[in-house]
């Protein structure tokens, strides 16, 4: 898997060497907030290691392209229906607003569009989770069901390769 470019930033594979980022984000109780709480540095390792083996998923760090510094993280995976792929992706709190989401989010669909040939793409997040909601929307997600799952009211949202983008 390649690296991805935008304007400001650089989506790099995910690696073992970005363990201290991946920890710094599943331990801000902000970021953490709507994807299940914060989790200790174990789990994290665990879970990173998981990640690098699963061959049907992409995982990038998000850095500023000047800086070099790590905005947050992004994945592209099967959907919990295995029938979808789905774009997640948490940022840290300083970087919320600034635009870097949106523009790095719109990336990896194009990513998934036209290099990974995917027809669709969901996302799914709780209900409560309004800058996310508004990120998928903005991008040109349609809501496609809601259901009850991880103890909270969720949206699936959905994005077709027809669409516009």
């Amino acid at each position: 898997m390649m690296p991805l470019m935008t304007e400001r930033c650089v989506l790099t594979p995910l690696s073992m060497k970005y363990l201290p980022t991946m920890v710094k984000l599943y331990r801000n109780a902000e970021v953490r907030e709507y994807l299940g709480g914060i989790r200790t540095i174990e789990e994290v390792k665990e879970q990173m290691e998981n990640m690098l083996m699963n061959l049907s998923s992409s995982y990038w760090i998000v850095s500023d392209k000047y800086t070099h510094h790590h905005l947050g993280f992004i994945a592209l995976t099967p959907h919990h229906c295995k029938a979808d792929i789905e774009v997640s992706y948490q940022f840290f709190p300083h970087c919320w607003g600034k635009g870097y989401a949106s523009e790095t989010v719109y990336e990896v669909l194009m990513y998934a569009f036209f290099t990974l040939k995917e027809q669709k793409v969901v996302a799914e997040t709780q209900v409560a989770n309004k800058r996310s909601c508004q990120l998928l929307e903005k991008l040109g997600f349609t809501i496609d069901c809601y259901i009850d799952r991880f103890g909270a009211r969720q949206v699936i949202y959905k994005l077709e390769k027809k669409l516009k983008l």
